[in-house]
């Protein structure tokens, strides 16, 4: 069996935010070989240029790339959660017509549990999946290690549950 790494955490350890998570940047190259693509709007925290354009497609953004804040891991994370909330419900988190609505619900309201939408699904999920749409950096994991693991449990549950 070969160990499997994954592109975000070595990025950040590397210094580089990608800052456009979203399932067109997520390639399948084959079975559970996942590829993250076009880091074309990555904030390249090692260097001394000033980075300050809010990048990144609008429904994926985290409250504080939208706001121009420092970025981490945790700007990543939301935006991964942002995606596995879509690819379980399929619907978005936070839905708008316009920007500005979009904008200040990304800010300030909480995405329904994603059981809410898929009643089959695990509520589970829904503690894992929020945990990493909350709104502050802080109230994401504190590492991708610990996402990472919290998402195998979800796996076993999964299965379990099938």
């Amino acid at each position: 069996t070969g160990v499997q790494t994954c592109a975000l955490p070595i990025s950040f350890r590397e210094g580089i935010v990608h800052r456009d998570i979203k399932p067109a940047n997520i390639m399948v190259a084959q079975g559970t070989n996942v590829k993250i693509a076009d880091f074309g709007a990555a904030f390249l925290r090692k260097t001394q240029a000033v980075q300050t354009v809010a990048m990144g497609s609008p429904f994926y953004m985290s409250p504080e790339q939208i706001d121009g804040r420092e970025l981490t891991l945790h700007s990543d994370m939301y935006g991964l959660g942002v995606v596995l909330y879509e690819l379980l419900t399929g619907h978005r988190p936070l839905q708008a017509t316009e920007i500005a609505s979009l904008v200040h619900k990304i800010r300030t309201v909480d995405p329904p549990p994603p059981s809410s939408l898929r009643p089959d699904l695990p509520k589970a999920f829904d503690q894992v999946i929020l945990r990493a749409l909350g709104k502050k950096p802080e109230h994401r994991y504190p590492t991708w290690e610990d996402f990472s693991i919290a998402l195998s449990n979800l796996g076993e549950i999964g299965r379990a549950h099938v």
